[in-house]
């Protein structure tokens, strides 16, 4: 009787398992870019497309988009502000000119510009 309660509850644990995972998928993303550098001013052009496709059963209400290099804009950013904690006050103190960071963002989804934080 006890082999048998064992089969039982390893058969139901796994059964539970089975019938509560959730499909595999696997998202795709495409990149295409074109860039352009202009070395007298040190500054890079570029347009970027990304092609997401969800292939999970959720809706994505959000996207996030990391902005590396906007961590060097001024000397407001989280990035500086860890590194004056730290001692290191070079990017605190960095020109204009020897920052870098990203603008004029235009994120869509085809055809329809998005309301985006940035």
């Amino acid at each position: 009787m006890t082999k048998l309660k064992l089969l039982l509850s390893v058969f139901s644990f796994v059964n539970t398992i089975v019938l509560t995972a959730q499909p595999y998928f696997q998202q795709e993303v495409n990149y295409n870019m074109q860039v352009r550098l202009d070395d007298i001013k040190h500054e890079l052009f570029a347009d970027i497309i990304i092609e997401y496709k969800n292939n999970s059963p959720q809706t994505l209400d959000v996207i996030y988009m990391h902005l590396w290099p906007n961590a060097y804009k001024d000397n407001t950013t989280a990035l500086v502000k860890q590194q004056v904690e730290n001692g290191d006050t070079k990017l605190y103190y960095a020109k204009d000119e020897e920052r870098g960071y990203i603008d004029l963002l235009d994120f869509k989804v085809i055809p329809n510009p998005l309301n985006g934080n940035y």
